[in-house]
């Protein structure tokens, strides 16, 4: 029978992996705000087009 939840091993890979991705997003973005200059990098700080998180 499959198990409902994974391992904490399985869970923690996962954060890890999950962790690890988006600091490579990060960088790269920054990386391109740096020799670009365009601001869309600072859209993913904005939460203001959110409803639920402006209140």
């Amino acid at each position: 029978m499959k198990k409902a939840f994974p391992s904490p091993f399985t869970f923690l890979k996962l954060t890890l992996i999950g962790i690890a991705a988006g600091v490579i997003l990060i960088i790269s973005l920054k990386i391109l705000y740096i020799l670009t200059g365009n601001t869309a990098y600072l859209l993913l700080f904005n939460f203001d087009y959110v409803h639920v998180l402006n209140q």
